[in-house]
């Protein structure tokens, strides 16, 4: 079996290595790994007492109190890392204040009265403490995170949590003859273990998890349209697509609308190219806005927008169209320099059963050039 101080080596090594590579992925992904800076000290603050009773650094009291000391910090940089890494925000500066000067109660109870014992139960009800702060964070965030990512911090976590409950627990219930027992047998070994494996578990689970982030980046970036905010043609269809499938299987009725901008061109002309990405910008976010979560919007190009509703009539689809119609106008009618009167004409078109998307786009864009030979600003239903 190894002994205590190759056990502290290996810990301190290893929370070494897995700082560096928290602190190059923190660099490497930038806003994506958010958190990551700070789980970098928090690995440092333990690496470091590690390192140090490794090499044999005295073992008097006042050594311990600075060696215990740096685990509080690292707790509290745990707690915090985890929070800005989902994007909680939290009175960080007061918590770590709390942290420490409880700490410092603690210490200064060993120094004047040895109160060793009061110094372990509150060293570690502070660990536990902080890793119930970051599980909160974690369980809060979970709804929108997938993969092993979250598992592997949530393991972690826990095991931490079990570890010191367990120290803390042993202390109150054995007294005086705990703290010898604590630190002899096949106790400091397991101690040391258990956080080796726990925190390599959060590190892996940062990583993941700011991996996943990236990739969910990349993947929007690619199916969504940067100017408006709405899906791109990509983006839409991998929506779109498996909608109508699913109304084609239970024969439900669905809908296709498509928007274009009236005289578009000359807002251009007059206003700018500026001005006509800031109308398609804030009509992008109108459209957004007056249509249901079950809907697909998005820009086709240009001034041109669709949404499709599924679990729509033809009825249910005008009155949604006309709605749309009077909101991208009043949107628009606010827009400074625009030339008066800019408005949306919209072709729309129902269906019900196996509907393939081109032959309904074929017949909404049909009832729009309608739309528009009619003296446009209105709704023509196919």
């Amino acid at each position: 079996m190894l002994d205590q101080p190759t056990l502290l080596f290996v810990l301190a090594l290893l929370q070494g290595l897995l700082a560096v590579v928290a602190l190059s992925l923190r660099v490497g992904l930038g806003e994506n790994a958010r958190g990551l800076g700070t789980w970098t000290a928090s690995l440092v603050c333990v690496a470091a007492p590690a390192a140090l009773l490794a090499m044999g650094f005295s073992q008097s009291t006042e050594a311990i109190l600075v060696q215990n000391a740096l685990w509080v910090p690292s707790m509290v940089l745990t707690a915090i890392a985890i929070r800005r890494f989902f994007g909680f925000p939290g009175r960080e500066r007061v918590f770590a204040a709390i942290a420490l000067c409880t700490y410092a109660v603690a210490a200064m109870a060993t120094v004047l009265a040895g109160w060793a014992e009061f110094r372990l139960v509150v060293l570690a009800s502070l660990h536990v403490a902080c890793l119930v702060v970051g599980l909160h964070a974690l369980l809060r965030a979970h709804p929108r995170l997938a993969g092993l990512g979250p598992l592997l911090m949530a393991v972690g976590l826990v095991m931490l949590a079990l570890v010191q409950s367990w120290r803390a627990a042993t202390v109150l219930f054995e007294g005086a003859d705990a703290v010898r027992f604590l630190v002899g047998g096949l106790v400091v070994p397991v101690l040391l273990v258990s956080t080796m494996l726990a925190l390599t578990c959060i590190t892996v689970a940062f990583i993941l998890l700011a991996t996943d982030r990236v990739r969910r980046d990349l993947h929007s970036m690619a199916s969504r349209d940067p100017l408006s905010g709405l899906l791109n043609r990509r983006g839409f269809h991998e929506l779109a697509d498996p909608l109508l499938a699913l109304s084609a299987r239970r024969d439900a009725p669905v809908a296709l609308a498509v928007i274009d901008l009236d005289d578009f061109r000359r807002l251009n002309d007059e206003g700018g190219h500026s001005l006509g990405d800031h109308a398609i910008a804030r009509v992008g976010g109108r459209l957004l806005a007056e249509s249901r979560a079950e809907d697909v919007v998005a820009r086709f190009g240009g001034e041109e927008f669709v949404v499709l509703m599924p679990l729509t009539d033809a009825e249910g689809a005008k009155r949604f169209a006309e709605r749309l119609r009077l909101a991208v106008a009043a949107e628009l009618a606010g827009l400074a320099f625009a030339p008066s009167g800019l408005t949306a004409s919209i072709g729309l078109v129902a269906a019900r059963g196996p509907a393939e998307f081109p032959a309904l786009y074929r017949r909404a864009d049909e009832a729009l050039y309608q739309a528009k030979a009619e003296g446009k600003n209105r709704v023509v239903l196919a």
